[in-house]
C-alpha cells in the first residue's frame, strides 16, 4: 500500500512540475550600437549621431525587445525621433533568414507612421523603409541581435 501511494505521490508531482516547467526556447539580446543609413535620389551615407533606446535589452522574442525601442537621430542640428510600434514576421521558411515588417512613427515634427521590411540572420537584424522627410528618402538600420541560451536539440 506504501508503494502505490508513493508511486501516485510520485507521478502527481512529476505531472504537476511537466505543466508547470518554463518553455525552453532562446532569450534574444541586443547587442552593440544600431547602424543607421540614408539615402537620397543622389548620395547616400550613415548617420553619425545615432541614440538608441532599447525597450528591453533582451526577451523571448522580436516584440519584446523592439516595440516601444526609440531610435534618435541627430543631424545638422535637427533631431529625428524614430519609434519602432509594431513588428510582424513573414511565415518561416526552414533555411531562409527570417522575415517581416516593423511599423514605424517618426515623432518629429508632424507624427507620420511608415514600414520597415527586415531580414534577421546570423545574429543580424536588417531593415530598410521608404520615408520621405527632410532630404532622405529610404533609411535602413542594421542591429545586433543575438540568440541566447537556447535549448538543446531534441533527440529522437
Amino acid at each position: 500500500m506504501f508503494k502505490k501511494l508513493s508511486l501516485a505521490v510520485i507521478l502527481a508531482s512529476s505531472v504537476s512540475f511537466a505543466a508547470t516547467a518554463p518553455k525552453t526556447g532562446c532569450i534574444l539580446a541586443q547587442q552593440g550600437e544600431v547602424k543607421v543609413s540614408w539615402e537620397d535620389k543622389a548620395s547616400s551615407g550613415d548617420f553619425k549621431n545615432v541614440i538608441y533606446n532599447p525597450i528591453k535589452v533582451e526577451d523571448s522574442n522580436f516584440r519584446k525587445i523592439l516595440v516601444g525601442s526609440k531610435i534618435i537621430l541627430l543631424e545638422d542640428s535637427k533631431k529625428i525621433e524614430l519609434e519602432i510600434t509594431n513588428i510582424k514576421a513573414d511565415e518561416r521558411i526552414k533555411g531562409k533568414p527570417r522575415t517581416g515588417n516593423i511599423s514605424m512613427m517618426i515623432n518629429s515634427d508632424k507624427n507620420r507612421a511608415f514600414n520597415m521590411k527586415y531580414s534577421y540572420a546570423n545574429n543580424l537584424m536588417e531593415a530598410r523603409g521608404v520615408v520621405n522627410i527632410l532630404k532622405y528618402k529610404a533609411i535602413s538600420f542594421k542591429m545586433q541581435i543575438e540568440a541566447i541560451l537556447c535549448a538543446a536539440p531534441k533527440s529522437k
